[in-house]
């Protein structure tokens, strides 16, 4: 058997036990989920090329359906209000393009800012890059101190800071933090945008894509939590941390066949249950 299908299928094994053990579900279905995770792979990248290819023009704005009690609402309330927006993203549905109807009824008077991380591939930038099209610029930021700085000033000024946070933890850039249960098993997820939000009061959103190709894509836009009733910061980002986890279950088993990281579950819940271990007393 050639090695890109032997690959497919170590890939399409390991995506199938992690649905079974994240979602409670029999292999069967697992294995039939996980194919279709990785059909849908493939049209994400198909999907973004042609992003990069194109930009705006190639945006179907007509194919987005939105989802969520404060999506324009909020969106209109902060614009008035200028309070800081931390809106948190997992890499799930066509997530690129919805990164494009995002940023158009985003508050655009604003300063815009990103992070990624540091060893995620060139095609980033051009991404960010291609989004500026559409208005002001969008700082793409890596996850070092000097990008933590640029990153509270522009939430200090009132800005919109976006940030995936379905990816393990780079040790060597970000120290490993507390565990939060994804799933019922220790998982480590990056807090590094939950501190920023908690040290300049900014509110906290979470937002995903699902649907990808032909079909209506849907963004459901979670109702923002202001953390600033809370009696201490190391309170509220663990309250923030518990909401970011329910959150992204939430969206991962609504649409678990568009996750595009279960391949990286594993790491996630190494690095938690490992950090979990060592710091028992």
């Amino acid at each position: 058997m050639p090695w890109p299908f032997r690959r497919r299928r170590m890939k399409r094994r390991a995506v199938a036990r992690y649905m079974s053990e994240a979602l409670g579900e029999p292999e069967s279905v697992a294995d039939r989920w996980a194919a279709d995770a990785l059909d849908h792979e493939q049209q994400f990248w198909r999907d973004y090329r042609e992003v990069l290819r194109t930009g705006v023009p190639g945006i179907r704005w007509d194919a987005f359906e939105l989802a969520g009690p404060m999506f324009y609402r909020s969106y209109g309330e902060l614009a008035r209000s200028g309070r800081p927006l931390v809106l948190l993203m997992p890499h799930i549905g066509c997530f690129v393009s919805g990164l494009f109807h995002l940023h158009r009824y985003s508050p655009l008077d604003r300063p815009l800012c990103a992070f990624r991380r540091s060893a995620g591939p060139a095609q980033t930038a051009r991404l960010f890059h291609r989004l500026g099209e559409l208005g002001p610029s969008v700082a793409l930021l890596d996850e070092s101190r000097d990008a933590a700085v640029h990153a509270y000033s522009c939430l200090r000024r009132g800005g919109v800071l976006f940030s995936f946070i379905d990816a393990p933890i780079d040790s060597d850039i970000e120290p490993l933090c507390d565990p939060v249960e994804l799933f019922a098993v220790p998982a480590a997820l990056p807090d590094g945008p939950i501190r920023l939000a908690v040290a300049t009061g900014a509110l906290l959103g979470f937002v995903f894509v699902s649907g990808s190709g032909p079909r209506r894509l849907r963004i459901t836009f979670s109702d923002p939590i202001d953390l600033t009733s809370e009696p201490d910061q190391q309170c509220a980002v663990n309250v923030a941390r518990r909401w970011m986890a329910a959150q992204l279950e939430c969206a991962i088993a609504t649409s678990p066949t568009e996750w595009l990281n279960w391949p990286l579950l594993g790491e996630m819940w190494r690095q938690g249950t490992c950090r979990a271990l060592n710091s028992t007393p």
